[in-house]
């Protein structure tokens, strides 16, 4: 087993076909690959981002910073 496949609240997704063209679309807007699914999966959760990347600022979706949302799941 993988040590990533362990780590505490780790969902591992699987993607369809579609999943993954649609992060071409987040890729248009001067996202990388990994930052397009962030994106794509946050606006389908219609979640904010949990992200240092400031790349994710010129998105329609909402950027926390780590320090922001600790402790807000114990409210």
């Amino acid at each position: 087993m993988s040590e990533v496949a362990i780590w505490k609240g780790l969902i591992i997704v699987d993607l369809t076909l579609e999943e993954l063209t649609a992060t071409s679309l987040a890729e248009r807007i001067g996202l990388d690959s990994d930052d397009g699914l962030q994106y794509y999966f946050a606006v389908k959760k219609k979640a904010p981002i949990i992200s240092f990347d400031k790349d994710f600022d010129k998105t329609d979706v909402e950027r926390l910073e780590p320090h922001e949302v600790i402790g807000l799941r114990s409210k």
